[in-house]
């Protein structure tokens, strides 16, 4: 795994992850977005589960490639984690409250 060879490696890499995330995340709130205005208008533009489902869809997928492209960029860098660090409220809970990871 490559280490960050100075400070001004490391602050290339964290400038560079800021604009992947800024990048991915404005274009996971625009369909986002759009899916909410075309729900609340008067018009027949989303009206059916499926079409939910594709805006669903496609902000999934979005944010699969953002974090795929952001773990790249950490690994290049030399910074990435041994050991998944996941706070305990983002884990998965079943009815009970139970962390089901």
């Amino acid at each position: 795994m490559p280490t960050p060879s100075s400070n001004a490696d490391l602050k290339n890499a964290v400038k560079s992850i800021d604009s992947l995330s800024r990048y991915g995340f404005s274009r996971i709130g625009s369909i986002a977005r759009l899916a909410i205005i075309a729900m609340e208008s008067s018009g027949q533009s989303v009206r059916t589960p499926d079409d939910v489902k594709h805006a669903l869809s496609a902000i999934w997928a979005l944010a699969d490639e953002t974090e795929l492209i952001i773990a790249n960029e950490v690994d290049d860098a030399g910074c990435s984690q041994e050991q998944e660090l996941v706070p305990y409220y983002w884990k998965p809970v079943d009815c009970r409250g139970v962390i089901s990871r």
